[in-house]
């Protein structure tokens, strides 16, 4: 995020523009830039200007998308509000999509930083987006123990504003991750299975299940 934040001039710059190349069908007000950003409105309103200004974005009329208690986005026709919507008309924009998918805002050492004030973590899988394989039904899996809940899920909600998009994770205690493992659950091994990166590993699953770790 530092080197992307230099080239475009802020770290808030680099956020909006994510989240607009990763959502090119959803729309936003300035209160979801700034709560999916994690901005103040001074850095919103400035950035959303430029950006405008640029070409980038383009203000539109829409419902205002929300989240379902069971973490499904979509739009509310009961909210309805202007907004800006990405402007898939811009010249350079899949030049943007390329440059912004091949230099991650997070190294593997920060998500672990991050995640590490949460509990106790023996493990950390990234895949999906993180690793751009759109097959994968899982972004990210934490397993660990005497998580901390509030700061769990506000870690999760950092690490999206960083992304520009919403993370599909799963985070289980260690003794549910060894039990759904040995008992071969289906999403554990779609998981395992499948292209992902190991950021740490306590558990030792390599070496218990013999399988290969890609």
């Amino acid at each position: 995020m530092e080197i992307l934040a230099k080239l475009f001039g802020s770290a808030a710059k680099v956020k909006i523009i994510r989240l607009f190349l990763f959502n090119p069908k959803s729309g936003y007000d300035l209160q979801d830039i700034i709560f999916r950003a994690k901005i103040t409105i001074e850095e919103a309103r400035r950035e959303i200007k430029e950006l405008e200004k640029a070409g980038l974005v383009k203000r539109r009329t829409f419902y205002k998308i929300t989240r379902s208690k069971e973490g499904e986005s979509k739009p509310d026709p009961k909210k309805k509000t202007t907004g800006w919507m990405l402007d898939e008309r811009f010249l350079y924009l899949e030049a943007m999509y390329k440059f912004f998918t091949t230099i991650p805002p997070l190294q593997n050492r920060q998500i672990l930083a991050r995640l590490a004030r949460t509990g106790k973590i023996k493990l950390i899988i990234i895949s999906g987006f993180f690793i751009q394989d759109s097959n994968s039904r899982v972004d990210l899996l934490v397993v660990g123990d005497n998580f901390r809940q509030a700061l769990f899920e506000n870690t999760i909600a950092r690490i999206e504003s960083d992304l520009g998009k919403e993370v599909t994770y799963v985070a289980l205690e260690t003794e549910e991750f060894n039990y759904r493992l040995r008992m071969y659950d289906k999403l554990i091994r779609d998981i395992i299975d499948y292209p992902h990166v190991v950021v740490i590993d306590k558990i030792g699953i390599h070496r218990n299940s013999m399988l290969h770790l890609v």
